[in-house]
């Protein structure tokens, strides 16, 4: 009698079902599907956090250039070669003489600075390039570049309290207006993208004609 107790008791004991194995293999496949989705949605956050980060930082790149160099922007300086450079821009592209060189060659110097966007036949591109005033190689650097040919980027500029497609306005078909040689503000315009922009920035120079300082006593 004793010995048949023991051994049922013993069977018993022995191990698992295999329903029971069977439960805990769905229990732990079911754990691993859900730590797995859960891994799988945190890295997608993380790169899109990642994407974001990175597209905001180089926006503040573009809008630090362009104020430093729109903001160095001067109508004229000393000399009668720089007094023969004007602003000029249109929906393009604009060039005129600034203090704000962005490579750091030239500190305190004027340079003749150009800000165009070019199009190839797959990407469309942000370029800045300056010269030395008084000769030698101008640099040219990509700032942005996007993958389509088509984007819609233009450069507008305030003048009279509203923006206009290009500078200087012209007094006649030869003659430009020498009283405002310069805009009171610049704009980029970027509007193709899934999340357009537009900078605006202001021309902190006078727009009048450059006046070489006179010093007293000295003709």
């Amino acid at each position: 009698m004793t010995s048949s107790l023991t051994k049922a008791h013993r069977q018993g004991g022995a191990g698992f079902t295999l329903l029971e194995m069977l439960v805990v293999v769905l229990l732990v496949s079911l754990l691993a599907s859900l730590l797995m989705q859960g891994f799988i949605y945190t890295s997608g956050v993380y790169k899109s956090v990642e994407r974001r980060q990175a597209l905001a930082q180089r926006e503040e790149l573009l809008n630090g250039w362009l104020r430093d160099s729109i903001h160095g922007l001067i109508n004229g300086a000393d000399g009668e070669i720089a007094q023969k450079v004007y602003f000029s821009g249109n929906q393009d592209s604009f060039s005129g003489l600034s203090l704000g060189a962005l490579s750091g060659r030239f500190p305190g110097l004027p340079v003749v600075i150009t800000w165009s966007i070019e199009r190839t036949a797959n990407t469309s591109a942000l370029i800045y390039s300056e010269a030395p005033l008084y000769g030698g190689n101008a640099e040219r650097y990509v700032i942005r570049e996007w993958p389509d040919s088509k984007m819609a980027i233009s450069w507008q500029y305030m003048q009279d309290g509203g923006w206009q497609q290009s500078f200087p306005a012209k007094t006649s078909v030869f003659k430009r207006d020498d009283k405002n040689l310069l805009p009171r503000a610049i704009a980029l315009h970027v509007s193709s993208l899934a999340t357009p922009f537009e900078i605006i920035i202001s021309v902190r120079s006078s727009p009048l004609r450059y006046a070489p300082p006179v010093i007293e006593g000295v003709m």
